[in-house]
């Protein structure tokens, strides 16, 4: 379960980096037509979105990890 937490964090990093950049990217084609930025602001939400889940997700293993070591403590002594 540890693994797993371990898992959502790496992603996080990389999620928050590819939100940077889409977000300077998005910066750069705001002077171009509309829809064109349009896409844009809707791919930095779809990340932002996926940023929010993963966010909440590993809130929940870690409240899930955290009840399976205190169990493990109270079988263990």
């Amino acid at each position: 379960l540890h693994s797993v937490t371990l898992i959502f964090k790496l992603l996080l990093k990389k999620f928050r980096i590819i939100f940077y950049l889409t977000y300077k990217i998005g910066n750069i084609f705001r002077p171009l037509p509309l829809n064109i930025s349009h896409f844009f602001s809707f791919i930095v939400d779809v990340i932002r979105n996926a940023m929010i889940f993963l966010l909440f997700c590993n809130n929940i293993f870690e409240v899930i990890e955290k009840k399976f070591i205190k169990q493990a403590k109270v079988c263990l002594f």
